[in-house]
């Protein structure tokens, strides 16, 4: 087991910078190649791309189940849709 180191002074990292190196380590490893997405699609897909495309379809399969009994809750849906379409684009450089 890996004992606990005890910081003194100026060795000690604020809440602060421990978010965001956990911050960068997250981004880093969403923004890294998707080997199953990758070897599906043809073309590198990264992790984060893969992500959205899973919540994209949640979303979509969510309004289409609950348009006729809810049509609130198909709407909400669809908007989410919609956003994630819109960052999606964003991030590529697309129309908005």
């Amino acid at each position: 087991m890996q004992e606990a180191k005890v910081l003194r002074g100026s060795e000690r990292a604020t809440a602060r910078e421990i978010c965001r190196a956990k911050r960068a380590k997250i981004v880093t490893w969403l923004n890294g190649r998707s080997e199953f997405f990758t070897r599906i699609a043809g073309f590198t897909v990264t992790r984060l791309q893969a992500a959205g495309a899973g919540t994209g379809f949640c979303l979509l399969m969510a309004a289409a189940l609950l348009a006729e009994a809810l049509p609130l809750v198909s709407i909400a849906c669809l908007g989410g849709l919609g956003l994630i379409v819109r960052l999606s684009n964003r991030e590529k450089g697309g129309d908005e």
